[in-house]
């Protein structure tokens, strides 16, 4: 995950860790359009700008990724 946000413009990347800190709050009761249930516990979470779409799954996402112990 961290190489992937490391791809990103730094808006982006920036919008998308918001948004990964609104869904560990919200956790499942975040809903469209911003996360949506994909299957067995897994979420995806969306993050748009402008035209360009990146969607990671929640199972992407670790602790790790987020700088967390």
């Amino acid at each position: 995950m961290a190489d992937f946000l490391d791809s990103l413009d730094e808006k982006m990347a920036a919008k998308l860790v918001g948004l990964m800190e609104i869904l560990e709050e919200k956790n499942t009761e975040l809903r469209l359009p911003y996360s949506e249930y994909l299957e067995k516990g897994i979420f995806e979470l969306r993050c748009r700008q402008g035209d360009n779409n990146n969607a990671p799954t929640g199972k992407d996402v670790t602790k790790e990724d987020r700088h967390e112990s």
